[in-house]
């Protein structure tokens, strides 16, 4: 049975597993089998055309795919992504992967995430390492229309964790 359907919240595997199936970041990785140290990882666009990032790798651009939407039909675009990321580094909502995002994000007033139109967003980075890649640009988008309204403190015993309301973007 899962223990929750959205993906900020879930720690079990299970829930993981099929939340996967579901719920997509700006990029997707897939790494070959038996490579269980993750060393040869390969990570491809599956919401943006393109993607690149500063010579330092402490700046990162990502252009959004036209006509994206959520499984509800609603559009997704650069304000659902900036949404999500703040919603991630919210200290108060204390998710799971809190630390990893907060750690190195630009977190300064929002300052690590600006919108440039609704399909161009830049992220601002504090350190990078060989992982950021796969760690900062898979997170889930959340939709901010249908998730903005609810405090995240609230997500875990919201409808929208459950299996009658989850929406999803894949």
């Amino acid at each position: 049975e899962f223990q929750h359907l959205n993906p900020f919240i879930s720690t079990s595997w299970y829930d993981q597993y099929i939340l996967g199936t579901t719920h997509y970041g700006l990029l997707t990785t897939s790494t070959p089998t038996g490579d269980a140290s993750y060393t040869k990882y390969q990570v491809y666009p599956f919401f943006v055309n393109w993607w690149n990032s500063s010579d330092d790798q402490m700046v990162w651009f990502f252009n959004l795919k036209q006509n994206l939407t959520f499984e509800d039909g609603s559009v997704l675009n650069t304000t659902d992504v900036a949404f999500s990321y703040n919603a991630m580094l919210n200290p108060t909502a204390n998710f799971p992967m809190y630390s990893t995002y907060a750690s190195q994000m630009n977190t300064t007033n929002q300052g690590g995430i600006i919108i440039h139109n609704g399909t161009l967003i830049e992220f601002r980075l504090n350190t990078w390492n060989p992982f950021s890649e796969i760690r900062l640009f898979t997170l889930p988008i959340l939709s901010d229309e249908e998730m903005s309204n609810i405090p995240v403190e609230d997500w875990i015993t919201h409808e929208t964790n459950t299996i009658r309301s989850p929406v999803g973007n894949g």
